[in-house]
């Protein structure tokens, strides 16, 4: 779902605001959906993607998120921490030639769905953006771009 396309949080949706509850429940319905045979129980998936909707913009391949911004904003923020710690790990300290293989091949995969390249200039920029008012008007960047761009950028 997150490949080769950008999204949007419109500004009339609410900030992100998630607690623990919502987080648990997140992952409970992860875990669900990872453990289900989709062969024998294809309703499984609805029950985690049925709450995203999204208006397409078929010219810029930009999809506004009209209902699921939680949850997507959520797994960038599960698949940047995993990100993080594939990068900690350090390779010359990995003796299984498959396991430094799925490290990296995990790294570029993970990159792949929460970047894309813009142009020169700017480089890889996050796929997913929310809206103006998660951002801190007196920064050049809101918080949610920051932390997807990088310690440099936090």
């Amino acid at each position: 779902m997150l490949s080769d396309r950008r999204f949007n949080v419109p500004e009339y949706q609410r900030l992100f605001s998630w607690k623990e509850k919502h987080h648990r429940q997140l992952w409970f319905d992860l875990q669900q959906f990872v453990e289900a045979d989709l062969v024998k129980n294809s309703d499984i998936s609805d029950v985690f993607f049925s709450s995203m909707y999204f208006a397409v913009d078929k010219d810029s391949n930009t999809h506004e998120i009209i209902d699921g911004q939680q949850r997507l904003t959520s797994i960038n923020i599960l698949l940047l921490s995993i990100l993080e710690e594939l990068r900690a790990l350090d390779a010359e300290s990995i003796r299984q030639e498959t396991v430094s293989r799925l490290r990296e091949g995990s790294i570029k995969q993970i990159e792949s769905l929460l970047y894309r390249f813009e142009n020169p200039l700017k480089g890889d920029v996050p796929r997913l953006s929310l809206n103006k008012h998660d951002d801190d008007d007196d920064a050049g960047q809101g918080f949610f771009e920051a932390l997807m761009l990088g310690p440099e950028a936090r």
